[in-house]
């Protein structure tokens, strides 16, 4: 007997964020109900994906992002913005880092 299984609907977004920072970030972010899948262009015609969970367990710390994109935190920090202002997830910015991504050199007060 023939197995069947039900297929997921994905929607996918590009976009080119401009943080500010004198840097275009191509963005392509697929999602359903359960995680966002975001996948950095960071080169012409390849990038590197990263899933983050969706609900009350979402939440994107920069740690994790630098090691699966290989980047450092002047990258970081704008990518978690995104994520913060696009998609509502909770991010853990690096030290020096406001809200919007942008390297300031003040330490965000407790």
């Amino acid at each position: 007997m023939k197995q069947v299984h039900e297929m997921k609907k994905y929607s996918s977004y590009i976009y080119d964020w401009r943080p500010g920072n004198s840097t275009i970030y191509k963005l392509i972010v697929t999602e359903d109900e359960e995680k966002l899948y975001l996948t950095w262009y960071r080169f012409a015609s390849s990038g590197v994906c990263m899933i983050i969970n969706r609900g009350p367990e979402a939440f994107a710390h920069h740690t994790y992002l630098e090691k699966k994109f290989n980047c450092s935190e002047g990258d970081s920090a704008p990518i978690l913005a995104f994520l913060n202002e696009e998609y509502n997830i909770p991010v853990g910015m690096p030290p020096g880092f406001n809200s919007k991504g942008i390297y300031t050199g003040v330490e965000a007060s407790s």
